[in-house]
């Protein structure tokens, strides 16, 4: 890995960076808005967290990180160089470049996700990469130069969030035409143990909540809650079979308290899990 320039001005920080020599990279947002445009190369990357999503990124995608937040990027190899640009608003920034009408902070707030993707046009890409190169090149004895260099930063800004509204727009249309219950079953049962909500599901599957509790409804007769709770059950009914404890087997499957977990078994079965173990023992 290579630094081509690092600037830090007023309050915000500027870096080209070229991922060669490894084949992985930590990049952390610190108390910073960060933006990255890939400007060569291929790369993944996700959220530095457990089970978080992996992304994919080329040439003119952009990603966006929130503050204390942390991304680790991956590249194919030392061949296959990736080369960055990084800019990273302070909050103080933001609400100095803001006015009345436009509250840049909030604005970045409203994007639904601490890391994300984005994908550009090659006329906004441009902008971008311009925009970066002339804020690299900044010269404070150039006539006005601070007045430009803000009015850089906000034209940046402006088009990144333009670029975010877009990307928004077009994953909900297509969510919405292309939204399928093969989907959202796949997703509940590769997460079946961990908390699921319909606020995860809306911004998986850009899809509005309302609509995906609708279409669920229409197509399955359940709720979305219901056929959770119902296939949790069933792993439940396995396991204490299996002759694991049952004090044990309703954290395994995802209920987050055995009160829950009780009352649900009965109300679905008509027994207690004791009184169901006890009833399959005798038939052995």
């Amino acid at each position: 890995m290579t630094d081509y320039k690092k600037e830090q001005k007023y309050n915000y920080q500027i870096e080209r960076i070229l991922l060669e020599d490894s084949k992985k990279r930590r990049i952390s947002s610190m108390d910073y808005y960060s933006f990255l445009i890939v400007r060569v190369g291929n790369c993944i990357f996700h959220e530095a967290k457990e089970n978080s999503e992996i992304r994919q990124c080329g040439p003119n995608d952009m990603i966006l990180i929130k503050p204390q937040k942390s991304i680790q990027l991956y590249w194919k190899s030392p061949k296959h160089p990736v080369e960055l640009f990084w800019i990273r608003y302070s909050k103080e920034l933001l609400k100095d470049l803001s006015d009345e009408s436009v509250d840049f902070q909030k604005s970045i707030e409203v994007v639904p996700f601490s890391c994300i993707s984005v994908s550009t046009d090659g006329g906004t890409a441009a902008i971008l990469k311009n925009l970066f190169t002339r804020l690299e090149r900044a010269d404070k004895t150039e006539f006005a130069e601070e007045l430009f260099e803000k009015n850089m930063l906000s034209l940046m800004l402006i088009a990144i969030l333009r670029a975010c509204i877009r990307e928004e727009f077009e994953q909900q249309k297509k969510g919405q035409r292309q939204f399928v219950l093969d989907d959202l079953f796949a997703y509940i049962h590769r997460h079946i143990t961990e908390e699921i909500t319909l606020e995860e599901l809306e911004k998986v599957f850009f899809v509005s909540r309302y609509h995906i509790c609708r279409e669920f409804k229409k197509q399955t007769g359940q709720t979305v809650h219901s056929y959770i709770t119902k296939n949790r059950l069933k792993m439940c009914k396995k396991y204490i079979l299996e002759g694991l404890p049952i004090t044990e087997v309703y954290k395994m499957v995802g209920f987050g308290g055995y009160n829950h977990f009780f009352r649900a078994f009965k109300k679905e079965f008509g027994i207690t899990p004791k009184e169901y173990y006890k009833s399959h023992m005798k038939e052995r």
